[in-house]
């Protein structure tokens, strides 16, 4: 049966002409592509849609600087990200009065100009906003909150919507549980029908891109924004002999450059010939779990996860690789092993590409008309307004979290670009080898726990890398011994922090103080404070009154963010061992050795950055 005739069997409200208001986001392309193939399926079943941009809802620009700050956080400091992403369910219900109250008077502005018959958020802070309104009757029609991610963070969520929309059962399931039993169904990826239905000649697209017969093409993308670890991948492909990259930069002009002047393979900018790409590809490596990802799963096309971004990143991986519609390798060699498999006739490459046709379930559009309720269309925001939240109050209420966003996320931010390292500590990219060569040089920490301390072979990796060690006075007090014997042969020590569990709030005099500690248990002096959580204003006062730098690393390698194929100069790593064992530890070591060893690198401590 086609789409067409679903919608003709279904109900007589289903099947009268509609009115849909979408909220969608610009933050990045997945949003807005799945809005406009709801639009058009709508469209094509005789109603009418219009979308706006839920940021634009949002007074003095404050939604131009969130998506600002997503890409800034994205492209410069994914941990900060990371943080962000984790912490935003603390302050739950903050985020819902706030988008509530502040978007109230452009949704009213909508809603006049267009009566809906139901509404659809597909970005979680559109999904607050309406739920809060509806479940307070200020919304007399039906919401709907279609959501986009596998992984289904609790932003997402809200009781007061009428009907979550999920891409796959287990996600429907998790926004069922998180809503307290709401309604939640699972339709599949919004994706248009040329991914699906009118797929392109495979043999004439290859043609088009260069390829011959004998290439195995694998697709590599980022989103619209370039985002991640992508030149590592084409790098990697290019390297292996065995695969030809063909690398989507989206409007990332300087990717689209670099890559191209390397020679990385095929090397494509913004573009809207997916589906001829897609056609000509053998298998795909994503690293979010967006639109484009769902694209190449109605088009056949075995999808591979690889150096996953943060926050909902790491979570779409996790969720489709345990749906078993994506392979999620955390090596190199796993990812050459894996391609291996799904770029040729087998199994492998079957079973993949069937679990991803098996999610296009339904139809979000058909599912969207049940819920309508024409004529439901009575704007009653207005009449809130005498009830409303005196402006200055709100007003009060942002101005501290922007204070608050400041002493956190922008002393963070400020960190991350080493502005908290003294101006006369900022060491060079590349240093003079003994032997008279020039060598490219990366700053490396290692993280340990008392059982790593112990380990011997663990040390002497450490040691033979000259990396910093890093410790907390947890860890001091248990191998004050081994601490001290390691101190002895001239490695670096470093605090990391009293070594409370993570979520613990106010421990920033504690963190800092912890380097006293450490002195008193090892008679050791850590000669700085690299921290495993986002820094505030806090640690910078407590770290000036105890003359200690703050060094924090740009990346962090550990079990879910393996080491890359290649280190980048003058940069700031952290192996970070809270969540190994002492042999996967040693992995890591190696692999970290091994990567500096096959691009001519030195690996230092991060001694160069301290007082």
């Amino acid at each position: 049966m086609t789409r067409t005739q679903t919608r003709r069997q279904h109900s007589d409200k289903a099947a009268a002409s509609l009115r849909v208001l979408i909220l969608s986001s610009s933050m990045g392309a997945g949003h807005d592509g799945s809005a406009k193939e709801l639009i058009r399926r709508l469209e094509e079943a005789g109603h009418e849609a219009r979308m706006h941009d839920y940021l634009d809802a949002l007074p003095l620009r404050i939604g131009h600087m969130i998506r600002w700050n997503y890409r800034l956080q994205l492209r410069f400091a994914p941990w900060s990200y990371e943080n962000s992403y984790h912490f935003m369910p603390r302050i739950y219900g903050l985020l819902v009065f706030l988008n509530a109250h502040l978007a109230r008077r452009r949704l009213e502005k909508w809603m006049t100009e267009f009566p809906p018959d139901v509404i659809v958020s597909n970005n979680p802070l559109a999904t607050l906003a309406i739920g809060r309104l509806r479940e307070r009757h200020k919304l007399s029609m039906p919401t709907v909150t279609y959501i986009t991610d596998f992984g289904v963070h609790p932003l997402w969520i809200h009781p007061g919507i009428d009907l979550h929309l999920a891409v796959h059962p287990e996600a429907a399931a998790d926004a069922s549980r998180r809503s307290g039993g709401g309604r939640a169904s699972a339709p599949g990826p919004m994706v248009g029908s040329a991914f699906r239905d009118e797929r392109p000649s495979r043999a004439a697209s290859r043609s088009a891109f260069g390829l011959v017969d004998g290439d195995r093409a694998v697709l590599v993308v980022a989103g619209s924004w370039g985002v991640g670890d992508v030149e590592e991948t084409a790098r990697l492909l290019v390297s292996s002999g065995r695969f030809v990259p063909v690398t989507v930069c989206g409007k990332d002009e300087r990717l689209r450059r670099r890559l191209e002047a390397d020679g990385l393979g095929i090397v494509i900018g913004w573009t809207d010939q997916m589906p001829s790409l897609m056609a000509a590809a053998d298998a795909m490596v994503e690293n979010a779990g967006g639109l484009t990802s769902m694209e190449a799963l109605a088009a056949g096309l075995p999808v591979v996860t690889y150096h996953a971004i943060p926050g909902h990143g790491q979570d779409n991986a996790a969720a489709m690789a345990s749906a078993g519609v994506t392979r999620w390798p955390t090596t190199s060699d796993e990812l050459l092993d894996v391609l291996d498999q799904v770029t040729s006739p087998g199994m492998a490459r079957e079973e993949l590409v069937s679990s991803g046709a098996g999610i296009f379930a339904g139809d979000a559009a058909v599912d969207v008309a049940s819920v309508a309720e024409p004529g439901a269309a009575a704007v009653t925001l207005r009449a809130a307004r005498r009830r409303r939240v005196g402006r200055r109050t709100l007003g009060a209420v942002a101005a501290t979290a922007a204070v608050y966003g400041t002493m956190t996320a922008g002393v963070a931010a400020a960190a991350s670009y080493g502005l908290t390292v003294p101006s006369n500590a900022h060491p060079a990219r590349a240093v003079l080898t003994p032997a008279g060569y020039v060598r490219p040089v990366a700053y490396l920490g290692v993280r340990l726990t008392a059982a790593e301390l112990a380990d011997p072979t663990v040390v002497k990796q450490v040691e033979a890398l000259g990396a910093t060690v890093i410790i907390t006075s947890s860890e001091a007090l248990q191998e004050p011994a081994t601490v001290r014997q390691i101190a002895a042969t001239g490695a670096d020590i470093a605090t990391g922090g009293c070594g409370r569990a993570p979520g613990d709030v106010l421990t920033e005099h504690v963190d800092v103080a912890s380097a006293g500690a450490i002195v008193r248990a090892t008679g050791v002096h850590p000669s700085a404070y690299v921290p495993s959580r986002p820094v505030d204003a806090l640690d910078l006062l407590w770290a000036s009154e105890r003359h200690l730098t703050i060094v924090v690393a740009q990346h962090t390698f550990g079990l879910g963010n393996r080491v890359p194929t290649t280190l980048h100069a003058g940069q700031r790593y952290v192996v970070d061992g809270r969540e190994t064992s002492p042999a996967q530890l040693s992995v890591l070591l190696g692999d970290v050795s091994r990567s500096a060893q096959s691009n001519g690198m030195v690996v230092t401590g991060l001694e160069a950055f301290e007082h």
